[in-house]
């Protein structure tokens, strides 16, 4: 007799014997499209020449050869310069490996205490993914603050991680664990992060070693997986007390262990109102809200505001984590009426709790998804938008950014 949810059992319990591997995972790999002399260009773009590095260390280039011929000499990874046409690139990997080696201070976290930032909105589309990368990619180029910023993509669609993840030879037959994996660590009988926990393990030393690099070297993510969606049956099939052990585990024993490592922790969601969202509104500092300024956007996000009311009501710490909350306006064409009216109603709507500077529609943004990168790790001499969609979407998002920074620094926390 055919049984649906038996069938359903069985067919999970094959397919996911067959999870692929980091490598076979990830959508968009390093080919020789996405090469320029031999270097991904995500790490080529962000590089410094020698005597652009040697003015930002304030030496001269004879000092800044002694100080590379000095970090060859004690470090078994050699500090290699990329050679184009006669000039010496120095890679962002390479430069925080130069700065630590030299006792270059890192301030930014004895100055502003660690946050963690949600990127919400219960309507697909409205840019969340985009938003999150770009934040994150903006706020790890500064290399005066040097943050140390990581992303966790907790949608099950997976486009942050995907994207961001640098895919390089040592991570690419890795096995995925994602940040579902480890809160379903005491709920699984065959979790990957419980087995290793059993083996003696850390739960500080697993969530480290599950992380993947990304083209800048204090810029790290927590991948997400079709399977991540599992969390959401796990939840309510368990008693009321462990589904509040749940709920409060990411507040009680992973956001410690985050704030500790990171300066600033950008969370990716789905566009869903269901337990992974309650498990991460329970432990987040602040909540940003994009909105692509259509009807339609407007009006599921007014519906998605009055949902959050009620539904951080219903949370443990009923809310009171939650210290900063914005909307943000995204993919905005400041040429249209319509969309100018709907941001006029926003402005006069949502008051000061809209962001003053919004992120502007630009063919760079189609460019950027297209070659796995943000719009932040184009070059105009390497693009293939025009100049003026090119310098709309740089001159947006850096000035997106730069507030959005402010924000954050002005949002002062108990450390």
């Amino acid at each position: 007799m055919f049984v649906a949810n038996q069938v359903c059992s069985d067919l999970y319990g094959r397919l996911v014997k067959e999870r692929p591997s980091l490598g076979e995972a990830l959508r968009i790999k390093v080919n020789d499209e996405n090469l320029f002399s031999g270097v991904d260009q995500r790490i080529l773009n962000h590089s410094m020449k020698k005597g652009e590095l040697s003015k930002f260390l304030d030496m001269t280039n004879k000092t800044l050869s002694t100080k590379i011929e000095q970090y060859n000499q004690s470090n078994e990874h050699q500090i290699e310069p990329i050679v184009i046409a006669k000039s010496h690139y120095y890679s962002r990997h390479d430069i925080a490996s130069l700065r630590e080696f030299m006792g270059v201070e890192q301030y930014y976290s004895d100055l502003y205490s660690s946050k963690l930032i949600a990127i919400t909105n219960h309507k697909g589309g409205t840019g969340k993914s985009s938003t999150t990368m770009t934040l994150a990619v903006g706020l790890a180029l500064d290399l005066i603050d040097s943050q140390r910023v990581l992303v966790i993509d907790m949608d099950p669609q997976g486009s942050v991680g995907s994207t961001l993840t640098f895919n390089s030879a040592e991570q690419k037959d890795e096995e995925i664990i994602t940040f579902i994996d480890i809160l379903l660590r005491n709920f699984e009988d065959d979790n990957p992060v419980k087995t290793f926990l059993d083996n003696g393990h850390t739960l500080e030393e697993i969530i480290l070693a599950v992380m993947f690099n990304t083209h800048l070297p204090n810029l790290k993510t927590l991948i997400a997986y079709p399977t991540d969606d599992r969390l959401v049956g796990v939840f309510f099939n368990l008693e009321d007390e462990q589904k509040l052990e749940l709920i409060c585990d990411f507040r009680d024993n992973i956001k410690p262990i985050l704030n500790k490592h990171f300066d600033t922790v950008l969370i990716d969601t789905p566009p869903a109102d269901n337990a992974i969202l309650w498990c991460l509104f329970e432990a987040v500092d602040a909540l940003l809200v994009p909105i692509t300024p259509k009807f339609i956007d407007l009006a599921s996000t007014t519906n998605f505001m009055g949902t959050l009311a009620t539904r951080l009501e219903q949370l443990p710490s009923h809310g009171t984590n939650i210290k900063w909350l914005k909307a943000a306006v995204v993919n905005h064409d400041p040429k249209s009426r319509e969309e100018k009216d709907i941001v006029g109603r926003l402005c006069r709507s949502v008051q000061d709790r809209l962001i003053s500077n919004y992120i502007n529609r630009s063919e760079a943004f189609l460019e950027a998804a297209s070659t796995g990168r943000t719009v932040l790790d184009l070059v105009q001499s390497r693009s293939k938008t025009s100049k003026t969609e090119f310098h709309k979407a740089i001159s947006s998002s850096e000035a997106f950014v730069n507030t959005f920074k402010i924000e954050m620094q002005t949002l002062n926390l108990e450390k």
